[in-house]
């Protein structure tokens, strides 16, 4: 039973009363002072010890069991995105490579397409061409028929000029040696 700080006082008082003031004191020095009740025992702390070896080994135990499902819950994580990665990397693959050969197929579609217009634009420029050369030959044989001509013109023109010439020295001559 605890005893208040009053009652203390108060056997002190009546200690006093009844013997001398130091053996009162003395007396009060060997009670246990106010709040003695709550002073821990060796077997409060022996069983107190069981207890927190006891809560100790269950919280290590269930640490224990808490990191061993975390682990293999990280291990199954672990797993699960190496599996995803492998997966994604697979697909984005044979995303790319179809890509690559949707890029092939429509670029050797484009030079093929160039080509063709290439070869035609080629065919143009030399039907074209052709056709202007031919144009020019005709122009230019025109041109020669038309200088022919006009040489020849020229050169019997010439040549009764000068055979009229020939004609008046010849004449010109015959009157003089006849003369």
């Amino acid at each position: 039973m605890a005893i208040s700080q009053g009652k203390r006082t108060e056997l002190h008082q009546e200690l006093r009363e009844k013997l001398t003031v130091d053996t009162a004191d003395t007396l009060m020095d060997y009670l246990p002072p106010d709040g003695w009740s709550e002073v821990a025992m060796k077997s409060d702390l022996a069983s107190l010890e069981v207890a927190l070896k006891s809560d100790i080994t269950s919280l290590e135990a269930a640490m224990k069991s808490d990191l061993a499902l975390l682990r293999a819950e990280v291990k199954a994580d672990i797993a699960e995105l190496r599996t995803s990665t492998q997966s994604d990397i697979a697909e984005l693959r044979t995303s790319t490579q179809s890509d690559i050969a949707g890029l092939r197929t429509a670029t050797q579609k484009d030079i093929a397409e160039l080509r063709t217009a290439t070869q035609k634009d080629i065919a143009e420029l030399k039907a074209a061409t052709t056709s202007e050369f031919a144009l020019i030959r005709s122009e230019l044989q025109l041109l020669e028929a038309r200088l022919v001509e006009k040489l020849n013109k020229t050169i019997i023109n010439q040549s009764r000029w000068m055979i009229g010439i020939l004609g008046s020295l010849v004449v010109a001559m015959i009157v003089s040696l006849v003369r």
